[in-house]
């Protein structure tokens, strides 16, 4: 599917969509806690899907209630009978994997997409020292064989936070206490705070390190059914406030303002570049409105995900905007960091690729036609340099972002953006 976009004056407000990163971790908390819960403000996303798909996979049963709203039957994890699908849901795999190996038969898990190429040495690797056993050729799809069986767990923070909370969301379950140790740098650690926030919900006591790189989870515990509403999300919000500082003013609703959400961190960095924020606690929204864009210096360990949409500001702020610490972009199914900086220089951007970033100059935009490479952050970061650009951009491959945002276009439209 292709999207044109041309220049817009942005202004409106926009209710964030539910959280995906907490949909997950929702839908696997109340799969294997017992019985009957609601859970509400879930969304709707592919990788959502993915992971409600898998989980019922696995024996649990799921019933829309209404547009978000999810009636759960959690029934635990039994073997399924065939394997797990995960679509193109790098999060689900790495989520359920460690979950499986608690299992005393095999489990496997396919893929599609780029998941489906993607490498899994790091995860394999990881697995096997927890005394799991492997089949895989090393991407998907791959077998896991349990039971886990070491009580001490060491990892790579680098291989990332969601492997981190798929162990933290198995260890519970476990019959010994588990240790898990994890060597820094640890990438995106508000998602490992994020996943113990969601396990404090469902009952599950652990004791962690203010770094996040030491958990202990003492073993024979039990998830207690509950009913959960999940937040907005704060990358789409993300996006949205983006589009505001480029092009007008835009206001997001629906936010918890003091979210665990790593990229909430977009408040701060906005301010920091000159747009003009406000956010009002109460209401649980936050407005973004154009400045004077200045360029500054970001360490992305902590929002890798804003990257894409970073290096679009840093294309509308005086100055040079760096960014450093984003080298882990080139391993998301796609190279992410060099697909935006190959986007952005046919639009007629002065930006240099880096090996961990990415130099990004004030330049004059123009439409241009572009490709998101099937990656959704890459296709919503092509429609915020549209915004300002001269003419049309058309954007190729931009059904991606239903993969994350389904109703990013939609949600443009309503306030100002000029999509067809």
């Amino acid at each position: 599917m292709e999207v044109t976009i041309s220049s817009s004056i942005i202004k409106g407000v926009v209710r964030a969509p539910p959280s995906k990163a907490y949909s997950h971790r929702a839908l696997i908390a109340s799969s294997l806690a017992g019985g009957a819960g609601v859970l509400e403000n879930v969304s709707r996303s592919a990788d959502a899907l993915a992971t409600m798909a898998a989980c019922q996979s696995f024996g649990s049963d799921f019933y829309w209630a209404g547009q978000n709203r999810l009636e759960v039957i959690g029934r635990g994890f039994a073997p399924p009978p065939l394997p797990v699908n995960c679509g193109n849901s790098g999060a689900t795999m790495n989520f359920l994997l460690p979950i499986a190996s608690l299992l005393s038969e095999p489990v496997t898990f396919s893929a599609q997409g780029n998941l489906a190429t993607r490498p899994l040495t790091h995860t394999e690797d990881a697995l096997r020292s927890a005394g799991v056993r492997i089949a895989s050729e090393g991407h998907p799809p791959i077998t896991v064989h349990g039971p886990m069986e070491s009580p001490e767990i060491a990892l790579d923070g680098r291989m990332g936070s969601v492997f981190i909370s798929g162990l933290l969301f198995a260890a519970p379950l476990r019959q010994i206490d588990t240790a898990i140790a994890i060597e820094p740098p640890l990438h995106a650690s508000a998602h490992v705070r994020m996943t113990i926030s969601v396990l404090r919900e469902y009952g599950i006591k652990t004791t962690s390190s203010e770094d996040m790189l030491a958990h202990l989870v003492p073993a024979g515990q039990f998830y207690l059914q509950r009913n959960y509403k999940i937040e907005g999300d704060f990358f789409a919000a993300a996006v949205l406030l983006a589009a505001g500082a480029i092009a007008g003013k835009a206001k997001v609703t629906g936010l918890n303002t003091e979210s665990q959400q790593g990229d909430r961190k977009i408040v701060d960095l906005l301010k920091q570049m000159g747009a003009f924020v406000s956010v009002d606690k109460s209401a649980g929204s936050i407005t973004s409105s154009a400045g004077e864009l200045t360029g500054i210096e970001i360490d992305a360990e902590e929002v890798p995900d804003l990257v894409p949409i970073l290096a679009v500001l840093g294309c509308y702020a005086s100055g040079k905007t760096t960014i450093t610490n984003a080298g882990r972009l080139r391993h998301k199914g796609i190279d992410r960091l060099h697909a935006i900086c190959e986007n952005l220089r046919a639009m007629g951007a002065e930006v240099v690729e880096q090996e961990e970033g990415l130099v990004a100059r004030k330049s004059s935009l123009t439409g241009a036609k572009v490709d998101s490479w099937g990656d959704h952050h890459v296709a919503m970061a092509c429609a915020l340099a549209a915004l300002g650009a001269r003419g049309k951009t058309t954007i190729k491959s931009a059904e991606a972002v239903s993969k994350s945002y389904p109703g990013f276009f939609s949600d443009l439209q309503k306030i100002g953006a000029n999509v067809d």
